[in-house]
């Protein structure tokens, strides 16, 4: 079982194909060696996101609320809608970066991606 919480894994190094580097104990990140701000919330999204990249999957709708939202489990309309804002928040930072070497893809039926650019 994948845990909930990103805390619980190393920190992610940038690579050239990945240029996306993740501190989980302090809850920053860097994409191509530019500073990344984001709330507590976009923090857990992008985390989840590139945990389930390093998988090669996509991560699941389901697992990004209930690691964004602990203690509720059920994904109704209302909370689909909270995932997809913070989706369209992070694409929307994402985008300010040069180069734009990164970002958030949708995958129908299942949850979000990401997408590096090279």
């Amino acid at each position: 079982m994948v845990s909930a919480y990103p805390q619980d894994f190393p920190p992610l190094q940038p690579t050239p194909a990945v240029p996306l580097r993740i501190d989980p104990e302090h809850r920053r990140a860097w994409i191509a060696g530019e500073p990344l701000y984001m709330g507590y919330n976009e923090f857990i999204f992008l985390s989840m996101l590139e945990i389930w990249h390093a998988r090669g999957e996509p991560c699941p709708r389901e697992l990004l609320y209930q690691s964004i939202y602990l203690g509720e489990v059920t994904l109704s309309d209302e909370r689909e809608e909270r995932v997809y804002s913070l989706a369209s928040q992070l694409r929307r930072k994402l985008r300010r970066i040069p180069g734009q070497p990164v970002d958030i893809e949708t995958v129908w039926g299942v949850g979000y991606q990401l997408r590096f650019h090279n």
